[in-house]
């Protein structure tokens, strides 16, 4: 007997005995005994709305900003693996649960919460009114109470002393009467004078009534020390002796940068950087030691 004819004979037997049982196999099928297993078949799709109502309920709880945009990213991710592959869908859903467990640490509730509607952004779920998952009302806070600074006169008006009286606020001298002599001084050019009759209300509630005053006698002083500089500049240009008139230069130039470092606010700051330069110019200009 040849080899094909003994397999022909054994397929024929096969298909007789299946034939006998009762059992019919369909074309593209596989009989039950070789079909996968359950586990084989894949993990089973998630379901997100557990994780999207828990969500919600730590958005409204949440009070520190970025606490809540994590948590509000949290819940659009959630939505956006609603169809996604099962196997992400376990991946997302583990990030979900330990991200959440830490937020509920670091956010412990101490207030009722608000109803979230998560239509609004987050793709049409319905509202969920967290009131119910919320503890107590919380007791209210007690009012801070105002603190006195004893060295600002501004703050003890109207304080009482302990006695039963009022601290009076200490608005200084009479701002006409200093104001009057400022304007006397001035007329005499004691620029100095004026602006020390002024200090009378530095630090007090007189001195806004009196600042500007002061400010135009400092820059009345500034501009006198400063053109007696520039004379004394164009008098040493005459100087025949280059070391008496290099010595001059900075001794002027010293002066000017006091000046200017003694009154940072005056009007006159550009000039006097301005004549600054022109010495530093002058000194250059001057020929060396033994020229």
């Amino acid at each position: 007997m040849t080899a094909t004819s003994w397999r022909g004979r054994c397929v024929a037997a096969a298909v007789g005995l299946l034939v006998a049982q009762g059992c019919v196999i369909r074309y593209g099928e596989q009989p039950e005994s070789l079909a996968a297993p359950p586990e084989a078949q894949g993990p089973r799709p998630v379901d997100f709305a557990p994780y999207e109502r828990k969500l919600a309920q730590l958005v409204d709880e949440a009070e520190v900003v970025d606490s809540r945009d994590r948590l509000e990213l949290a819940w659009q991710l959630a939505e956006q693996f609603r169809e996604a592959d099962p196997a992400a869908q376990h991946v997302v859903a583990d990030y979900l649960d330990r991200m959440m467990e830490i937020e509920v640490r670091a956010n412990p509730v101490s207030a009722p919460m608000q109803t979230r509607v998560l239509s609004t952004g987050f793709g049409g779920a319905a509202a969920v009114d967290s009131t119910e998952l919320a503890g107590p009302e919380p007791l209210p806070e007690p009012p801070d109470e105002p603190v006195v600074d004893l060295l600002d006169p501004m703050e003890m008006e109207a304080e009482p002393d302990g006695e039963g009286e009022v601290v009076a606020v200490d608005e200084g001298p009479d701002v006409d009467a200093l104001l009057a002599e400022s304007a006397r001084m001035l007329e005499s050019d004691k620029t100095a004078e004026a602006m020390s009759v002024l200090e009378a209300c530095r630090g007090l509630v007189c001195w806004d009534g009196v600042e500007a005053a002061w400010n135009d006698a400092r820059d009345r002083q500034v501009f006198i020390e400063k053109e007696a500089l520039a004379v004394r500049l164009l008098e040493l240009r005459g100087e025949p002796e280059v070391e008496v008139q290099r010595a001059g230069l900075l001794e002027i130039q010293g002066a000017l940068s006091t000046l200017r470092a003694t009154w940072p606010g005056t009007i006159h700051q550009d000039d006097l950087d301005e004549h600054i330069r022109r010495v530093q110019k002058e000194l250059e200009l001057l020929p060396e030691e033994g020229e």
